[in-house]
């Protein structure tokens, strides 16, 4: 059985499959540049190995980006989430203030292109997700032949 989990120094991402998503839980340590390129490129592959259409990420206790980790993220990585399938992002948002206004510029940049809902639990945001899915599921389910626009 394939595992589908990274697991580093930072924290730990796996696939839960019964929401289709990737979970991202951070820790408190900061990333090196090499080390965070190295991770999200992980994380990538992870997502186009699974076919994830969710990612969330819980970075309550995080420490901030830095200014070119997240010109990384924004520039080069959300894009190739976003090719790969990304439809949907969760952040279960921070105390901390500086990282809460870091993840607010990657929040806005990525709500260009993908839904985008701040929680302040993870729970919260699975359920989010688990709700968001079943609903597209049943749209899809509800339209009739021949009128896929995609």
């Amino acid at each position: 059985m394939e595992t589908h989990k990274i697991v580093t120094k930072k924290g730990m991402i796996y696939y839960e499959e019964s929401l289709n998503a990737l979970v991202a839980l951070w820790n408190d340590r900061f990333m090196l540049q090499g080390e965070y390129r190295e991770t999200m490129e992980q994380v990538l592959e992870l997502m186009k190995s699974t076919g994830a259409s969710s990612f969330i990420t819980d970075v309550r206790t995080s420490k901030v980006l830095s200014r070119d980790q997240q010109e990384y993220q924004i520039n080069e990585m959300f894009p190739k989430f976003i090719r790969a399938g990304l439809k949907r992002s969760a952040y279960v948002v921070p105390k901390d203030v500086f990282v809460q206004s870091a993840i607010g510029r990657a929040e806005q940049e990525l709500r260009k292109y993908v839904d985008v809902q701040k929680f302040k639990d993870l729970e919260s945001a699975k359920d989010w997700v688990r709700e968001e899915s079943i609903r597209e599921t049943q749209e899809a389910n509800n339209k009739p032949e021949g009128t896929d626009t995609e």
